[in-house]
């Protein structure tokens, strides 16, 4: 459990650090886009755990004005998160690389636990029962403008909860459309 929350801090601290200095050239209002959508689930032992919320996406550069990043957040919330007070409490998931937004087409997705994932994705999903860690598989994007960034993701996950000495293999599929928010905010160890 000590690796998730470790891996965990370090994507969501990344993710967070890109989404605070995003850039913006969209036409919607940034402090209040019409959200996106997503619908997600997990077949683990034959449980399945499904997701349905809206979806929200920025990119930029770090603090230090060096890396680009992007992050896509999954939520139960209805608008875009610009203020610490209002960050989501789980259900929620975040999709992030460590590189710019990527065109259409088919892309990686990584282990979770790698430290990093360079053009990859990471994905990982907190529910109020454990997380699931994306483990391999793919990103499929279908859109991606500064407007809209959606697509799917298919592949294999980790799932780790109370109780549990070590984490259960599952299948992941996640069906997104992303909406521009450049203040967005991802919970990060810190604020979590």
């Amino acid at each position: 459990m000590r690796q998730f929350f470790y891996g965990t801090t370090t994507l969501i601290t990344v993710a967070l650090l890109f989404g605070l200095t995003a850039c913006d050239d969209s036409t919607t209002d940034p402090l209040n886009p019409d959200p996106g959508t997503v619908t997600a689930q997990a077949e683990v032992d034959g449980e399945t755990f499904n997701f349905s919320g809206n979806a929200f996406f920025a990119e930029g550069a770090d603090v230090e004005g060096e890396s680009a990043g992007m992050a896509v957040l999954f939520t139960n919330l209805e608008s875009c998160i610009v203020d610490e007070d209002e960050l989501p409490v789980p259900p929620y998931a975040v999709l992030a690389r460590e590189t710019t937004r990527p065109g259409t087409g088919t892309y990686p997705l990584a282990s979770f636990e790698d430290e990093d994932f360079g053009e990859d994705f990471g994905f990982f999903w907190l529910d109020t029962n454990g997380a699931i860690l994306s483990e391999s598989g793919s990103v499929t994007v279908t859109t991606s403008t500064s407007d809209t960034f959606a697509g799917s993701i298919d592949g294999d996950a980790l799932v780790m909860g109370p109780g549990m000495e070590e984490p259960i293999s599952g299948d992941l599929s996640v069906e997104f459309e992303a909406a521009a928010c450049p203040d967005l905010l991802i919970p990060s160890g810190d604020n979590m």
